[in-house]
């Protein structure tokens, strides 16, 4: 107890101070931590996230309910690029709507909505990227609702013209619809292959709200090639990085020499006290071992381009002579000649400039101009002009039906959905024409072989395309798949025609979208006469 007592004592001695005040307590000193370490402290970490992946069977080549992106994403966001653009499985079609709702078959994840069609062809892609349809086969199963008050047809298609269909199922709410999928089951149903080269759609025969609860696709042989992120499920905290501080290095003082030709302004003359008649012939003062203060530092030092005028004296000394010591006199000691301020320099006679001597002219000898060589001009090479091919000018004239039946016999050009195909007498440059009627979509057309176009060049192609068509009509030249990218538009006139022209290089042709080559289509459904299709290279 006694102890304690005494401890306590003391601690309220310390506090206090030997003389009764306050004392401050100088805290523990503790390390700072720098700018570099704060930033790099991992004072906030993110959640982490759940790797859904880890779920996906040893077969299962994609799920989107263990899609670790479309999981992720917080529920009611809208649009195509955050929801898919951070998942290679899943692509857009058209221009539909998406948004993130609630998941009907697994609870706490998510589904995707698909609305605001305003074509049955704007859907959902799923991309074939990366399977081999050639030696394997895959199951795809997809389930789902629609909001629908009749009967709707929910399909899987291809994702190119023709569009062929898989699998069709009809519902008037919940759907579940499953097909196999292989080169060698498309080939032996005479489906072209090309159509799902890339990717496949999810589709309905109208435009009703869908939702997408599930896709899985399985393999018949396991998946060594998933191309799905694995993240780690514990996130990596940052690293503290510890930067020792620098010494800093002691400043040396730096001597600066005034320069020689630096001068001290002289201070401002006072007044002196009338000078005592003195012997000395002096002009200047002489050092005395008088008590006197001492001429001021700027007086004592000869300065270049000051001297100090001589004090007036009785008589005018011829010469400077050293002076003699002080006269003891009770007169006070003289005060030091200050320094009197330099006179202006006076100026230095002017000189004028002489001018500089004319520069000796310069003799150029002409260089004898070659002869210009005749600039080779490359004539642009004709690559295709339906004038002149026999697919279409060996049809008889009045020949009418359905587009793919007629155009059968053309090798240059295709038919691109279902649609009438007229040869009609051609205005413009004689021989026949194409007219296209019927048309049930804007999409439905003629398309430009890519065969024509050399894709493995940057060579340019110049593509002329002329005709006739309703006034107020616009027509456009674009890709024929997803996203349809349009490389021209132009108006039609008001007495029905059209001219337009197309610059592309052939390698722009490589992209999966100009799979087949450019389509000829409109802003809507009126009748179309192609006049004329030129096409130049160079």
């Amino acid at each position: 107890m006694k102890k304690f007592l005494l401890l306590l004592m003391l601690v309220v001695f310390v506090a206090c101070g030997d003389n009764g005040t306050e004392v401050v307590v100088t805290p523990i000193d503790r390390p700072v931590p720098t700018e570099t370490e704060i930033l790099a402290s991992p004072t906030v970490v993110d959640e982490p996230q759940y790797d859904y992946s880890h779920e996906l069977g040893t077969n299962e080549w994609y799920s989107l309910a263990k899609d670790n992106h479309i999981q992720h994403l917080r529920n009611g966001l809208n649009g195509a690029d955050p929801i898919l653009g951070g998942t290679t499985f899943l692509n857009q079609s058209g221009n539909p709507a998406f948004t993130i709702v609630p998941n009907a078959l697994h609870e706490g994840r998510n589904a995707i909505q698909v609305s605001s069609r305003t074509s049955s062809l704007h859907a959902l892609e799923i991309s074939t990227e990366g399977m081999n349809l050639n030696s394997n086969t895959y199951t795809i199963r997809v389930q789902g609702r629609v909001l629908a008050l009749s009967e709707t047809e929910v399909m899987l298609a291809g994702a190119d013209y023709p569009y062929s269909e898989l699998e069709t199922v009809e519902t008037l709410d919940e759907f579940v619809i499953e097909t196999r999928l292989s080169n060698a089951i498309l080939n032996s149903r005479g489906i072209d292959t090309e159509q799902f080269e890339y990717a496949f759609l999810i589709l309905t025969n109208n435009t009703v709200t869908f939702t997408i609860d599930d896709i899985t696709i399985m393999s018949d042989t396991p998946i060594t090639n998933r191309p799905i992120p694995t993240p780690s499920t514990e996130p990596t905290p940052s690293a503290v990085v510890e930067v020792e501080p620098s010494p800093t290095p002691e400043e040396t003082p730096i001597e600066v020499e005034p320069s020689p030709t630096e001068v001290e302004p002289s201070p401002e003359p006072s007044p002196s006290p009338s000078p005592s008649p003195s012997p000395s012939p002096s002009p200047s003062p002489s050092p005395s071992p008088s008590p006197s203060p001492s001429p001021s530092a700027s007086a004592a030092r000869p300065s270049p381009t000051t001297s100090t005028p001589p004090s007036p004296s009785p008589s005018p000394s011829p010469s400077p002579s050293p002076s003699p010591p002080p006269s003891p006199s009770p007169s006070p000691s003289p005060s030091p000649i200050p320094s009197l301020p330099s006179p202006p320099p006076s100026p230095s006679p002017s000189i004028i400039p002489s001018p500089s001597p004319s520069p000796s002219p310069v003799i150029e000898t002409p260089t004898p101009i070659p002869s210009p060589t005749p600039t080779q001009v490359t004539e642009p090479v004709l690559v295709y002009d339906m004038a002149n091919d026999q697919g279409v000018q060996s049809l008889s004239s009045g020949t009418s039906g359905h587009a793919g039946d007629i155009m059968s016999g053309v090798s240059r050009l295709n038919n691109a959905g279902d649609f009438t195909l007229s040869i009609v007498p051609n205005a413009l440059r004689g021989g026949n024409a194409l007219q296209m009627s019927n048309r049930t979509n804007d999409w439905h057309s003629i398309e430009i072989s890519r065969e024509l176009f050399d894709l493995a060049s940057g060579d340019s192609y110049s593509i002329r395309i002329r005709g006739t068509s309703a006034a107020g009509t616009t027509i456009i030249v674009g890709a024929p798949a997803n996203p349809f990218t349009q490389l021209q538009t132009a108006p039609v006139a008001g007495n029905g025609s059209f001219d337009m022209t197309v610059i592309i290089a052939g390698n722009d042709l490589t992209a999966r979208h100009f799979n087949r080559g450019l389509r000829i289509s409109s802003d809507d459904t009126a009748d179309i006469t192609i006049q004329e299709i030129r096409i130049t290279r160079g």
